[in-house]
């Protein structure tokens, strides 16, 4: 399993230095790799993270509790929660639409809390953020006449608010599958 994950980051790593940063005027269908700001959707009820409630587009939210005593203590989750929406990322050339889910994100929005036994921790992407994105270009089923990003079955799929040589020396991922 460690093997087939350290192939799969290489190979994610070679796709990253060799696909170009188009511009979302410039977007082709197939693998794509975008930078922008990122722009709520304004037709939907915007989210707020549950340990910040700060404005956002995608949080994973966790509580764990600690439990037992001694050499027996563990961390134990008791909530573990993703919630997600479309948003935009734009940039001089246009918007495009990006659907979230399964992709990776690695974002540098990441909050800790401790209130006694219990640990709360939040990841979340927020509007106004710097975007990274590689993932699948396909036609917009609803609209027709534009580019989505969405998860493509054999295409990598990164969200990040790191810029992409940050993420390409990234060791540590919020995965979002």
């Amino acid at each position: 399993l460690f093997r087939s994950f350290a192939f799969m980051m290489i190979r994610v790593k070679r796709i990253q230095e060799n696909v170009p940063t188009s511009k979302v005027a410039g977007t082709t269908f197939g693998l794509t790799e975008l930078t922008g700001t990122l722009r709520a959707a304004t037709d939907l009820e915007p989210l707020t993270g549950p340990l910040t409630d700060n404005a956002c587009v995608w949080y994973h939210y966790v509580v764990k509790e600690k439990r037992g005593s001694g050499k027996n203590t563990e961390w134990v989750t008791i909530e573990d929660e993703t919630r997600r929406q479309p948003f935009y990322c734009e940039d001089d050339s246009g918007s495009m639409r990006i659907f979230p889910t399964r992709a990776e994100i690695i974002t540098s929005h990441h909050e800790t809390e401790r209130r006694g036994n219990r640990s709360y921790s939040e990841h979340r992407l927020s509007p106004e953020d710097q975007l990274y994105i590689l993932g699948g270009a396909r036609p917009d089923r609803t609209r027709g006449d534009s580019l989505v990003i969405s998860h493509e079955k054999g295409m990598p799929y990164l969200i990040s608010n790191y810029s992409e040589e940050t993420v390409m020396r990234s060791e540590e991922h919020t995965s979002e599958l």
